[in-house]
């Protein structure tokens, strides 16, 4: 499995359990799953673009900023938005910290080989 599918594999897991145990309608989980599969070849295609404007030294920058930027959000998402959601309950507090920490180490090994 190359290391992007593998980050897809645990993006779509981060998303897909909160629309799941939402119990919203089809057709909204529907919405976010389709915007959500969007969003990939959508920043795939705003990076190519700006690279593609720049040559050397400015490419390096560039790349640099847009990871830096997709990292920073998923970073936010994850300890803004649902780590304090999951731990609200106040059950198996130890083990989803457990989960949330080697999901992020895992990424961040992912990440040192793409």
């Amino acid at each position: 499995m190359s290391p992007q599918a593998a980050h897809k594999l645990f993006d779509g897991i981060a998303i897909g359990a909160p629309v799941y145990f939402s119990g919203m309608p089809i057709l909204h989980a529907v919405i976010i799953i389709v915007i959500t599969a969007i969003m990939t070849p959508l920043g795939i295609g705003i990076a190519m673009g700006v690279i593609r404007q720049a040559s050397g030294d400015s490419a390096l920058l560039a790349k640099g900023i847009l990871q830096g930027l997709s990292g920073g959000s998923f970073i936010f998402i994850g300890l803004h938005e649902m780590l304090p959601a999951s731990l609200a309950d106040g059950r198996w507090i130890r083990s989803k910290l457990t989960v949330f920490t080697m999901g992020w180490a895992m990424m961040t090994i992912l990440a040192a080989y793409t």
